[in-house]
């Protein structure tokens, strides 16, 4: 999913491909190796383009493909595929959106709303950011367990004793895995369980493909064949909308690795790479959606991965694709978690004095008017290389700091509004945090950032794991509404964050640049966004049941179990 790209970019300036080119070319002087570091910066784009195609395919192919044959059987192969066309066409629009409001600039996507909308646009992107990576996460957890239940039950023949086998135990046991991950700080630890994780994605996806068009092909050598219609009433096809918003989102993955490039050559050319290889994720995924909607007609369970025969080399496949998705669960609630930290270094930062609100281009010369009682000789004003460890050490609450040593100047600038009684605030914070010319109060400031720091870590910690224990509590609660619970969660988290969001930030941001025909366009985006929540809502109460489809089903369609 999306989420395991945007946890990759917290670390992305520790180091880059091309500084480590840089770095060869500094290191050598021989002609040989100069050649050498040439030649890799010359490919190095094209390397970054080859890895951003890998990340977007991968990134937009999820557990949602899954749902997509069963909606499409209801709705109808006309009206599915309509759908699934329209919001991707939905989803590139606003993905471009989105590239052209951070402008080069590098903005995230909680950036690009604090551009838009102040602080209330950011607290409404993180709350989007959130919410969707809560309910992906709510999802993936009944997913587990439903497709755990279903093995059980089929390695014992749907026997009575074994079907919807204990429910609470297989999905709260999972947060034995789920706690230990989430309380690691750096997404860097993860590296072996990504890689696990897309491995056994692959397999699940391309063995489902080969299950599918192996029934395909019996049915046509059978003569047997599954009529699908053409389109249904809107009702049903109400049941594919938010499916079809599930399958698409990926915007802030797209966001996060465009603002890693570094040449806005590499980002111009990275537009098209995105264009190409979404395209292909759309053709995949009407190919995937077709040959299993045919395969299985109307007896197609949701998801699809249900309809897998109960032999061996099947269950194994499905226990891969449980792998896939638990070892993304972490991953799902690591841009959650940063959130989460960010908001309590805010308040930390409050409680203790050390925000600074100044106004654009004032610099202020620090001058020292409280003398020391057992220092009365000396200067009243103080050479700022006294300071400038101090000031260092608790930059983090000033935006930008400049030390003029030759005029023992300290230059403060920041784009915040306030910019009354500078001095006054900066000698208050000076002296809270017992900032003095020695090196004992020196170790007091770092103390208190390494006491920081920990705070920050332990309570980011526990909230997670409340997250983890609430997504857990919900997730039992949805297992027997799966289908609902995925269409719902399009319509309602996925459309926000990835359609109604970007075109609203664009007419905040270029409100004074855009023409009427550009207003126009960008509205009718959030009205279909608007509208399509509204509907998925109305459609998902209307429609909502509590019935499970699982494994057993199977025997109900005549099919052989093989052990």
């Amino acid at each position: 999913m999306y989420s395991e790209e945007l946890t990759n970019k917290q670390d992305t300036s520790a180091i880059t491909i091309n500084e480590t080119f840089e770095s060869i070319e500094t290191s050598s002087k021989s002609p040989g190796l100069e050649d050498i570091s040439d030649i890799c910066k010359k490919n190095i784009i094209y390397v970054e383009l080859i890895i951003g195609f890998v990340t977007i395919f991968k990134a937009a192919i999820g557990t949602g493909i899954l749902f997509s044959p069963k909606a499409f059987a209801n709705s109808g192969y006309v009206s599915g595929t309509f759908l699934i066309i329209f919001y991707w066409f939905i989803n590139v629009i606003s993905i471009f959106t989105l590239l052209k409001c951070t402008n080069n600039m590098n903005y995230s996507y909680s950036e690009i709303a604090t551009l838009a909308m102040g602080i209330p646009g950011r607290i409404m992107a993180d709350l989007a950011i959130t919410t969707t990576e809560i309910s992906f996460t709510i999802v993936y957890i009944s997913f587990i367990t439903d497709n755990i239940q279903d093995i059980i039950a089929g390695i014992y023949n749907c026997s009575n004793n074994y079907m919807n086998y204990k429910p609470a135990l297989i999905t709260f046991i999972q947060l034995v895995l789920y706690i230990p991950l989430l309380c690691i700080d750096r997404v860097q630890s993860l590296g072996l369980i990504m890689i696990l994780a897309n491995i056994c994605l692959i397999i699940g996806i391309l063995s489902i493909i080969i299950y599918s068009s192996i029934e395909l092909s019996n049915n046509i050598l059978n003569g047997k064949s599954h009529l699908i219609p053409l389109y249904t009433n809107p009702n049903n096809a109400a049941g594919f909308i938010g499916i079809a918003a599930f399958l698409w989102v990926c915007a802030p993955v797209v966001l996060s690795y465009y603002n890693s490039l570094e040449t806005l050559k590499s980002k111009l050319l990275f537009k098209w790479v995105y264009l190409f290889s979404i395209f292909l994720v759309l053709i995949f995924t009407l190919i995937f959606t077709f040959i299993s909607t045919f395969a299985y007609g109307t007896n197609v369970f949701s998801p699809i991965i249900l309809n897998l025969p109960f032999t061996v080399p099947a269950i194994i496949v499905k226990l891969l694709y449980i792998l896939s998705v638990v070892f993304s669960l972490p991953l799902l609630l690591f841009p959650v978690k940063e959130i989460v930290k960010n908001y309590i270094i805010y308040i930390l930062r409050y409680f203790n004095n050390k925000i600074l609100k100044l106004s654009n281009n004032h610099n202020i010369e620090i001058s020292n008017n409280n003398n020391d009682n057992n220092n009365d000789n000396n200067n009243n004003k103080h050479s700022i290389n006294d300071y400038e460890l101090s000031y260092k050490q608790v930059s983090s609450s000033i935006s930008t700091i400049d030390f003029d040593k030759d005029e023992n100047r300290l230059t403060l600038t920041n784009s915040n509004r306030n910019n009354l009684t500078i001095l006054d605030r900066l000698k208050k914070v000076l002296l809270h945090c017992s900032i003095k010319m020695n090196k004992s109060t020196n170790n007091k400031v770092k103390s208190m950032e390494d006491n920081n720091k920990r705070i920050v870590h332990i309570y980011s910690s526990l909230i997670m794991i409340l997250v983890s224990i609430f997504c857990t509590t919900m997730g039992y609660s949805f297992r027997n509404s799966l289908t609902n619970l995925v269409n719902i969660v399009g319509g309602v988290f996925c459309v926000p964050l990835n359609t109604i969001l970007p075109s609203l930030f664009y007419l905040f941001i270029f409100k004074n640049k855009l023409n009427l025909g550009v207003v126009v366009f960008h509205s009718l985006i959030i009205l279909i966004g608007i509208l399509t929540s509204i509907h998925v809502i109305w459609y998902s109460i209307i429609n909502w049941n509590v019935t499970s489809e699982n494994m057993c089903s199977l025997i109900n369609s005549n099919k052989t179990i093989y052990f």
